[in-house]
C-alpha cells in the first residue's frame, strides 16, 4: 500500500528565522518504516533558501526573502513513493509585522492546534488557513478594500456560529463550539484592526 506523506500545516514566520517543518504525521498501512524527501517547489524572487537535511522527519530552512514558499514531502516505504503532501510557508519582514498580521498568524496557529475531528471535512483546515493567507499577502501588498468582506463573510463566516447564535450553523467549517473559541476571536481583532483602518 502506498504511504502518505503529511508536510503539516501553514505557518506565519519572520523572514529570517528558521523554519520547522515537520512530516511525523505521514505513515503507512503496512507500518513500514519511512524515508523521507523534502523540496522547496516554489520560493519568492531572488530567495537563495536552501532546505537543511531534507532527508529527516523534521527538516529546517530559513526564509530570505518576504514571500510565500511551497515545500513539498514525499515519503517512501521501501518499495513506493506517497503522493507529495505540500506546506505554505509564508515568511515577513519584521517591519511588517503589525497587530493586524499578529491577529491573523495566532488564528493559523489556533487551526493548526485543533483536531481534524473539529472540522465538517478534515481537509478545510488547511483550506481555511490557505485563505487567511491570502488575506495577508494582499494586506502586504495594500490592498485594503475587498479584506473586509472576505475577512467577515468568507473566514469569519466559518466559524461564527457559536458567537451568533450559541452553536456551529450550516456554514461553519469549524464544527464545535470549544474549537470555534479558540480560532474566531483573533480573526475578529483582525476585523477590528482592519475596520479602524479604512475608517480612521
Amino acid at each position: 500500500v502506498k504511504p502518505v506523506a503529511d508536510a503539516g500545516g501553514t505557518q506565519v514566520v519572520l523572514v529570517g528565522d528558521p523554519v520547522y517543518l515537520d512530516g511525523r504525521g505521514s505513515y503507512d498501512a503496512n507500518l513500514d518504516p519511512l524515508t523521507y524527501r523534502w523540496s522547496l517547489v516554489s520560493t519568492p524572487k531572488n530567495s537563495l533558501a536552501q532546505l537543511t537535511d531534507p532527508t529527516l522527519e523534521e527538516a529546517t530552512f530559513e526564509p530570505d526573502v518576504q514571500g510565500i514558499y511551497i515545500v513539498s514531502l514525499v515519503v517512501n516505504d521501501g518499495v513506493l513513493d506517497s503522493d507529495p503532501s505540500n506546506a505554505a510557508i509564508l515568511a515577513i519582514d519584521a517591519a511588517n509585522w503589525d497587530d493586524f498580521i499578529d491577529a491573523l498568524a495566532n488564528a493559523i496557529l489556533a487551526i493548526n492546534g485543533l483536531d481534524g475531528s473539529d472540522f465538517n471535512n478534515e481537509n478545510n483546515a488547511n483550506a481555511l488557513t490557505n485563505k487567511i493567507m491570502a488575506v495577508m499577502v494582499n494586506y502586504l501588498q495594500g490592498n485594503y478594500q475587498q479584506l473586509l468582506g472576505k475577512l467577515t463573510d468568507d473566514i469569519a463566516g466559518k466559524m461564527d456560529g457559536c458567537v451568533l447564535g450559541d452553536a456551529p450553523d450550516a456554514n461553519d467549517w469549524i464544527m464545535n463550539c470549544p474549537a470555534q473559541d479558540l480560532v474566531y476571536p483573533h480573526v475578529e481583532l483582525a476585523i477590528s484592526i482592519l475596520e479602524d483602518l479604512l475608517n480612521p
